[in-house]
């Protein structure tokens, strides 16, 4: 049977969440994703780009989880509590769209945010809106840097290929700067480096 979908944008399809497993790595990496939270008075977003330095990269999927955050951070979908009770909260893409496949059901209150990826290759980039709130009902704001420091060690996972056929998770967390980096080992092997090892 298949989950219940509904569509809230062009090419914008939500299902029910699930964990992203990752696995960390250990060696000289290249980084091939970077994601950035934003808060500005349109609203909160997080901008997505895949900045691998050699073609053939793919990322399928990206999960943003605010659980590991110290200020107690959640998705604020619904208006009412809860949360900061604005009058429409709704998930959309602001730019990107074509590279978004789905986004995985996000009820209010949640903390994990799931966005299965289509083609999104080096150079490829997408900003998506969804309004993140405090468990004590304070609103990240740019007032105060609230942003960053609120966002700094909620994580962001990224399942990835590369052109030689490896397949990869891998997971880092938000820093001071409300950004994250994620590296993979080997990203850029080139063929004749993979017949030497």
């Amino acid at each position: 049977m298949k989950p219940n979908r509904y569509t809230i944008a062009p090419a914008l399809v939500l299902a029910p969440a699930l964990a992203l497993a990752a696995s960390a790595g250990t060696a000289a990496a290249e980084e091939v994703l970077f994601v950035e939270f934003q808060e500005r008075a349109t609203g909160d977003s997080f901008r997505v780009e895949n900045v691998a330095p050699c073609e053939g990269i793919l990322i399928t999927e990206v999960s943003i989880n605010l659980a590991s955050a110290a200020s107690g951070l959640f998705f604020d979908v619904a208006p009412g509590e809860p949360g900061y009770p604005d009058e429409e909260q709704r998930i959309e893409l602001w730019e990107g769209a074509g590279f978004v496949e789905s986004v995985w059901r996000v009820e209010d209150g949640d903390q994990v945010l799931t966005i299965e990826l289509e083609d999104f290759t080096p150079g490829d980039a997408f900003r998506i809106h969804i309004d993140v709130d405090n468990e004590d009902g304070r609103v990240p704001g740019p007032g105060d840097d609230a942003s960053a420091r609120d966002m700094e060690g909620a994580t962001v996972a990224a399942k990835m290929f590369n052109n030689r056929g490896f397949r990869q998770a891998e997971i880092a967390a938000f820093g001071e700067l409300a950004n994250a980096r994620i590296s993979w080992p080997h990203a850029c092997v080139e063929e004749d480096e993979e017949d030497a090892g």
